[in-house]
């Protein structure tokens, strides 16, 4: 089953032409190895894909509004390979088979003719995946390492090789396993030389890609060591009780980077997070002590500024002409708001005796008015924004 993204405006357009069903928690919307007659667009709500295994339920992907999902059975005219349940009370657009291929038949030939060929290869790969034993994570992540090389190569593009992010992204959507398994893999195959992980420079990031010296041999020679190794290859995915961030971040709909943020803050419990005792050794070993003696402290661009615990990062004079500026009541609401850092930084550039009156209003304040917080605090950055020359 294959899921993307709605184009821009389509859904408008959707809504004057199908119809739109509502189905409530629970409620199947369509179902593995049934003959795929309509494709589904979330309008409102989420939807659940998974698929069964030896009597076990493997999610696949979460699917949120605009996103659409079943046309691959409908184009393809296999039965579905996966099913679909409502997460809470959806809103689903139903576009049915002639409508779907008219639509295709009125797109351009070369679009077509790619269509066509994504889903002969993914019919191929999800082959390959639901072929291989229920604990055989290895090879399915082999599969979809190979399918999605070749998919790039046959496009035509440089054979420089394929983002390992997404490859990531598409082993999790499809395997649901944590990303230090993929990781653990990867080396597995790059330390047997069948695959090279490459890193190359990318404005302020490293960005690693996948490249196979032998395309042709890579699934014949993964094969092989994992026959001769399987004992040592780890456990199935259904088999786990414990998710990864990023694994973590899509289920409540946001990005690793705001995960690790609130947890650096302290707004999600400790005790739901885990690490792996054998990576981090190995990890913690390879930095060395001296790694976590100090916190590194990141950069961030005046541009990027968006709330009060970012003054860390703006320099004392510019603070101190911005505190001036918003005043000892303004700055109360602010300290009371601001992390314990952030807090820090605000009475360190303040006077003694405006410090000392902004702390007595903080220890006397039982709440705020989240309204007017909110508003102070895009105030302030606005104004470090307009005294550093940078756009608001």
């Amino acid at each position: 089953m294959i899921v993307f993204n709605a184009l821009k405006g389509g859904e408008s357009r959707f809504m004057g032409t199908y119809n739109v069903k509502t189905f409530y928690k629970g409620q199947l919307i369509c179902k593995e190895g049934q003959t795929g007659e309509t494709a589904f667009l979330v309008k409102s709500g989420s939807v659940t894909i998974y698929k069964t295994v030896n009597n076990n339920q493997v999610t696949l992907a979460h699917i949120k509004p605009g996103h659409v999902f079943g046309e691959m059975g409908v184009l393809s005219g296999e039965p579905r390979t996966a099913s679909a349940v409502a997460d809470d009370f959806c809103e689903i657009i139903i576009i049915d088979k002639e409508v779907l291929e008219q639509h295709l038949r009125e797109s351009p030939k070369i679009i077509q003719a790619i269509t066509k060929s994504a889903i002969d290869r993914l019919h191929r790969t999800s082959k390959k995946v639901s072929d291989q034993p229920v604990g055989n994570v290895f090879m399915s992540v082999c599969s979809i390492i190979e399918f999605m090389y070749l998919s790039q190569t046959k496009q035509g593009t440089d054979d420089s090789g394929v983002p390992y992010h997404e490859v990531s992204q598409r082993i999790r959507d499809i395997l649901s396993i944590p990303q230090l398994e993929i990781d653990t893999i990867v080396k597995k195959l790059a330390s047997i030389n069948i695959i090279d992980v490459i890193e190359r420079k990318s404005a302020s990031e490293v960005v690693k890609y996948l490249k196979m010296p032998d395309s042709k041999t890579f699934l014949k020679k993964a094969k092989q060591f994992y026959e001769e190794f399987r004992q040592t290859l780890g456990t199935s995915a259904q088999e786990r009780e414990f998710i990864d961030i990023h694994e973590f971040a899509n289920i409540v709909n946001t990005t690793p980077e705001l995960i690790y943020k609130k947890i650096g803050t302290g707004e999600i419990p400790e005790n739901i997070f885990f690490i792996h005792k054998r990576a981090a050794a190995d990890w913690a070993q390879e930095v060395g002590e001296g790694f976590f003696k100090k916190v590194k402290r990141r950069s961030l661009n005046i541009e990027d500024l968006t709330e009060v615990d970012d003054i860390i990062y703006v320099d004392g004079n510019t603070l101190q002409e911005a505190f001036s500026r918003l005043g000892h009541y303004k700055m109360g609401i602010l300290t009371f708001i601001a992390g314990d850092e952030a807090k820090s930084k605000i009475y360190a550039n303040l006077s003694s005796k405006i410090a000392g009156i902004v702390k007595d209003q903080v220890a006397a304040r039982q709440e705020i008015d989240e309204i007017e917080a909110g508003d102070i605090e895009k105030e302030l950055i606005q104004l470090i924004k307009s005294l550093k020359g940078a756009k608001p």
